[in-house]
């Protein structure tokens, strides 16, 4: 899959900070949850410790100097609840509070949702490695089955519409971590199928909160 349009930050205006949704009830328990008719189950929101993990990046981003930025964000809950701390220690206005509907939703692991993430994620990952054309299986519960490919063509439409939409300003993306790392693995012009290299930076302090500058 090319990555026209991604490759050269030159070309986009404006700047953009990726940001991971704080630790759910679902993380801490190490389960898989890619299916989106649970997304907006509050109940699968955020724990205390993610909480915590959001409001110490939203004050990183504080002390590196971000101010008034658009909060671009997936729709589900643990993402929205993201989106409010942020806009809370931030100060960002309502109307700069944006969901997105289905750009950038979790990808779907298809058969492998609700299994145990520690043991799945690195192998997906290996596959991925391997083609970025590779997705799980169907699932019967209607779960989707996403490759990279399809997260890419996902990200490529919601980076147009910002684009298409503002111009010089600071926007944060808050979305899940193989839509975050397609992202940065695009705009970096690193080929999709190591997509996972750029994901180890976004959880480089280990927490669910990291940022990605």
């Amino acid at each position: 899959m090319g990555t026209t349009g991604l490759t050269d930050f030159r070309r986009l205006s404006n700047r953009y900070i990726l940001l991971r949704p704080g630790q759910t009830s679902y993380d801490a328990a190490e389960r898989i949850d890619s299916n989106p008719i649970n997304k907006l189950d509050v109940a699968r929101g955020l724990t205390e410790r993610g909480r915590a993990a959001v409001g110490e990046a939203a004050r990183e981003l504080a002390r590196r100097g971000v101010e008034d930025p658009i909060v671009w964000y997936d729709s589900g809950a643990r993402a929205a609840q993201t989106a409010e701390i942020v806009g809370e220690v931030l100060l960002v206005p309502r109307t700069r509070l944006v969901p997105e509907y289905s750009f950038l939703s979790a990808r779907g692991l298809g058969v492998l949702d609700r299994g145990n993430a520690s043991l799945v994620i690195p192998l997906v990952h290996e596959a991925d490695a391997l083609d970025s054309a590779y997705a799980p299986d169907e699932a019967d519960d209607g779960t989707p089955s996403d490759s990279i490919d399809d997260v890419f063509v996902r990200v490529r439409q919601a980076v147009s519409k910002i684009e298409t939409q503002y111009s010089g300003e600071t926007v944060i993306l808050v979305g899940d971590s193989d839509v975050l790392s397609t992202i940065a693995a695009a705009a970096c012009g690193t080929d999709l199928r190591l997509h996972s290299r750029c994901a180890s930076l976004l959880n480089a302090d280990g927490r669910r909160g990291a940022i990605y500058p």
